[in-house]
């Protein structure tokens, strides 16, 4: 039985759950920051809940949804300010553990770069919302990744996406993911193409 539709964004004050998917960040400091930031708002339909059609998306909501990949995930919306069209952009923080290991104790490259490319598709998705595009689906047409430091495990980090052109069906976006430090790991930049219909 699908479940109910739910509002794509809340603010921590008005929905209980999201207090849940926020306490594990609340204890670090430069993670409590982020969540106290009045201009952002947390997405209550991020790739891990179960979605209001029904239908599934394994590999983020069960594979890289335990205790021992990705155990804490909650991402925070921004939309455009007054000038700036483009200036939508997503944080998510999230917590890697060793079940996502390359070599013992770094997260494994190709785990990096999907992290990304899922962030940067959801800030592609509520982009294509936004503009009422609501029948079609965001495909990844190009990726680029640049590993510049190892990501290592267990550890918490920042993923930040943000749009960088829009025209028609293609969106472009580029992303960071940053440790506790605020030293830049990995970088990408995509292109995803909005599907004629929807899949």
């Amino acid at each position: 039985m699908p479940i109910e539709k739910p509002s794509p964004l809340s603010s921590l004050a008005s929905n209980p759950a999201d207090h849940d998917r926020a306490a594990p960040f609340r204890s670090i400091p430069w993670c409590r920051r982020l969540l106290d930031d009045k201009d952002y708002k947390v997405v209550t339909q991020d790739p891990r809940q179960p979605r209001y059609d029904g239908s599934t998306r394994g590999l983020i909501r069960h594979t890289l949804n335990n205790a021992s990949t990705i155990e804490h995930f909650i991402a925070l919306y921004k939309g455009p300010t007054a000038g700036s069209l483009h200036k939508y952009e997503l944080r998510v923080l999230l917590t890697l553990n060793g079940g996502l290991d390359g070599w013992v104790g770094v997260c494994h490259g190709g785990v990096t770069a999907t992290i990304l490319d899922e962030i940067m598709s959801m800030l592609a998705q509520y982009y294509a919302h936004s503009h009422g595009k609501f029948q079609q689906s965001e495909l990844t047409a190009d990726l680029h990744v640049k590993f510049l430091r190892a990501v290592p495990t267990p550890s918490t980090m920042l993923v930040r996406a943000w749009m960088t052109s829009a025209e028609g069906r293609k969106m472009h976006v580029a992303s960071e993911m940053k440790n506790a430090e605020g030293e830049v790991l990995a970088t990408a930049t995509s292109l995803f193409i909005l599907s004629k219909g929807k899949l």
